[in-house]
């Protein structure tokens, strides 16, 4: 029970240093502000409220690497977040680091198109880089008239080879946005209807009824959906051994939704690669690249045996008509094989195939390649 209260009372009090904060920040008082807004975020160190209106705090007190340090660790945690991207470029735009501002501000339009505040600071980091051309784009894109004019007279200085002195550009031309239209604008933007919509920084799966899918990376799940772990079929028996493991597992998601993920799982990794295909005809696929897949599809795993112990090929079949979604670390390529032919790869390399063709595994000039006999289409890593 003691500990109850505990929970209970720091709960409030961090409510209690957030309103003050976030009004104290309203009012202009900003040292207050960031007094009570830096005790809220000491309790909870993780929560996007009270750390983004902080580092907007900072913002405004000129403390800019504080800032900047608050933006890179909001948009790790939420990758998808336009106005956190925008923010993170527009400070490092205040701190004179054009090249970082690009950065950020590439992931916010990229997220959301339209969206004009992004593209007017985007182009005032490239006018800073001194890429004119692209800031004018972006300038352009962002409904910014009066800055197309600079960009194209500038270019035609450069064109006429006159020397073009750029000039600092003021990243202050629009105002950094109110807690309110923050709030306002802390929306994914992501389309609906869609069976699996991949963007640059992820991927949204939509369902109406269920599909199944890994979850690794999730940033939200929108709808009621429940969510089961799925185990391994072979022969069409269901059996004790998990579909996938840890953070890989797959899990059977009904009822109907929405479920955003992230391409990139951790700033030390590059971001993955998916590439969402419909399905009319068997498919094999590796089961290391299978992320998801509609549960109108018909599944079963299998398993390759490898030329010495713990190396097989595990794979996946899918039958039926319907959506699958691939995970890769670089791109997929295709190769055709015709009239009974063999071909053979590294076994990291292959992605899956498509047709009558047999497999096996046997030992390579550097570790275990596939032997693919038969005729299709073979999908591989580029």
């Amino acid at each position: 029970m003691r500990a109850d209260r505990g929970f209970a009372g720091d709960g409030e009090q961090f409510l209690e240093l957030l309103n003050r904060g976030s009004d104290l920040f309203a009012a202009g008082e900003l040292a207050q502000a960031r007094e009570a807004l830096e005790a809220a975020v000491a309790l909870r160190p993780k929560d996007p409220k009270a750390n983004s209106l902080l580092g907007l705090c900072y913002f405004k007190l000129d403390e800019l690497d504080k800032a900047a340090e608050i933006y890179t660790a909001l948009v790790h945690d939420n990758p998808l977040d336009v106005t956190l991207h925008v923010n993170l470029g527009l400070v490092e735009l205040k701190r004179g680091r054009p090249a970082a501002a690009i950065r950020a501000l590439e992931v916010a339009v990229n997220l959301a198109p339209d969206h004009r505040r992004a593209h007017n600071y985007l182009g005032l980091a490239y006018y800073e880089n001194g890429e004119i051309e692209r800031a004018r784009e972006a300038f352009l894109k962002a409904g910014a008239h009066a800055m197309v004019e600079k960009m194209e007279a500038a270019l035609r200085e450069r064109s006429e080879g006159k020397e073009w002195e750029n000039g600092a550009a003021d990243p202050d031309v629009e105002a950094v946005p109110s807690l309110s239209e923050l709030c306002e604008s802390l929306r994914l933007y992501w389309p609906r209807g869609a069976p699996f919509a991949v963007e640059a920084a992820g991927v949204a799966l939509d369902f109406a009824s269920g599909i199944y899918t890994r979850l690794d990376g999730l940033i939200v799940a929108r709808g009621n959906a429940t969510f089961e772990p799925v185990r391994k079929r072979y022969r069409g028996e269901l059996t004790a051994s998990s579909f996938g493991t840890g953070p890989r597992q797959v899990f059977h998601a009904r009822g109907g939704g929405q479920l955003i993920i992230a391409a990139q799982l951790a700033p030390s990794e590059p971001p993955r690669l998916f590439t969402p295909v419909r399905l009319v005809e068997d498919f094999y696929v590796v089961e290391s690249c299978l992320f998801a897949f509609e549960e109108r599809l018909d599944f079963e795993n299998g398993r390759v045996a490898g030329p010495r112990s713990g190396l097989d090929l595990h794979l996946v079949r899918l039958r039926g008509e319907g959506h699958a979604l691939l995970v890769t670390p670089r791109s997929i390529r295709t190769e055709a094989i015709y009239g009974n032919e063999t071909v053979r790869l590294p076994m990291e390399g292959l992605v899956g195939w498509t047709g009558p063709i047999t497999p096996r595994l046997l030992e390579g000039p550097a570790g275990a390649w596939v032997e693919l006999t038969g005729e299709g289409s073979v999908l591989l890593l580029a």
